[in-house]
């Protein structure tokens, strides 16, 4: 059965967001403001979309992809400048049906999108590399010992950790949407095994990469994969 639900959407021009991770947000602006407080009043998810380009947007909202991760704000702390600090808390990813209203701020009707059931069991040599590959990530980039054991200590499951690679190693927004649209946890990890091409990358291989945004949909690019 279809589940359809009426949901705020943020367009932004650089992010993907998945749907087992956490996204730290920056908010200045204050009809984003009012969106994320009328969320949180409702116990309303909110959805954060990357945007179809990235020209400037002065007098309308940007238009989002079709599909996009979805989670909960949670507020942390208004800086001295105003800004208010949001945690999202990723929990799923849903496909856009239709605008419900612009003013004051983007609501769109939108479908919960599923995983297909499969058993993680095929991939767990490729799996064990991701992790290694991340672990060494946040070794590079997290040098607080204590912050980067708490971390790795949320990452509860195998998506949890692809979705983090995905998020902090796949530099290319294209690639990453690609990946965030994919309905096959299976092909999404042959997917970053073969865009993570050395021993221990920090980023994926550009030639695999523009090949990738060569098919027209991801599962011709899976096939290319495997």
């Amino acid at each position: 059965m279809r589940q359809i639900q009426k949901i705020p959407i943020l367009t932004l021009n650089n992010i993907v967001f998945y749907p087992n991770t956490s996204l730290p947000l920056y908010v200045v602006d204050e009809v984003y403001e009012e969106l994320i407080q009328d969320a949180i009043a409702t116990d309303t998810p909110i959805g954060v979309a990357l945007s179809q380009n990235e020209m400037d947007y002065p007098d309308d909202f940007p238009e989002p992809r079709e599909v996009c991760g979805i989670g909960t704000p949670l507020i942390l702390e208004r800086a001295d400048d105003g800004t208010l600090k949001v945690l999202m808390k990723g929990h799923g990813k849903v496909r856009i049906i239709e605008m419900e209203q612009v003013v004051p701020y983007p609501v769109y009707w939108v479908e919960t999108l599923k995983d297909k059931p499969e058993d993680p069991k095929w991939v767990t040599t490729k799996l064990e590399r991701i992790r290694l590959i991340l672990i060494n990530w946040l070794k590079d980039n997290v040098t607080n010992t204590i912050e980067r054991n708490q971390f790795i200590s949320t990452m509860e499951t195998d998506k949890h950790i692809l979705d983090y690679v995905c998020t902090f190693l796949i530099k290319d927004k294209e690639i990453r949407q690609l990946l965030l649209e994919n309905d096959s946890f299976i092909e999404r990890v042959h997917l970053v095994n073969a865009l993570l091409r050395d021993h221990l990358p920090f980023q994926e291989d550009h030639f695999v990469s523009d090949a990738m945004k060569d098919f027209e949909s991801i599962d011709k690019i899976s096939k290319c994969a495997h």
